[in-house]
């Protein structure tokens, strides 16, 4: 777990499209797909209710800039109509949906049970 993404550290990170946040190099993350690197201002989290961003600071979704892109990384188990409402909170027009890897869920569960 030395990679970025599974510490609390700002870091540049890697978005597995489609699949899940992670650290790119498809290993013991369930990841398989090509990535690319996604700056820690650019990322949204979701979990529990509670939004943070790359560093997992917690933010106030309605308080972020609706201008660029970004990526919004949600657990795996939501349903779609959870994830569609989850979305709805955030007004960015270029928002990218993903599903967390196994090793940000983990530094998520230590922080926040």
């Amino acid at each position: 777990m030395s990679n970025c993404c599974a510490t609390v550290s700002v870091c540049n990170c890697s978005v597995v499209t489609g699949v899940g946040v992670g650290d790119g190099d498809g290993v013991g993350d369930g990841n398989s797909a090509a990535t690319r690197t996604v700056a820690p201002d650019q990322m949204i989290i979701h979990w529990h209710g509670r939004f943070y961003d790359g560093a997992l600071r917690l933010i106030d979704p309605t308080s972020l800039a609706s201008a660029g892109h970004r990526v919004l990384a949600i657990a795996p188990d939501l349903s779609i109509t959870e994830a569609m409402g989850v979305r709805e909170m955030i007004a960015i027009a270029d928002l990218e949906v993903t599903t967390l890897d196994t090793r940000w869920i983990q530094n998520l569960e230590e922080r926040d049970p």
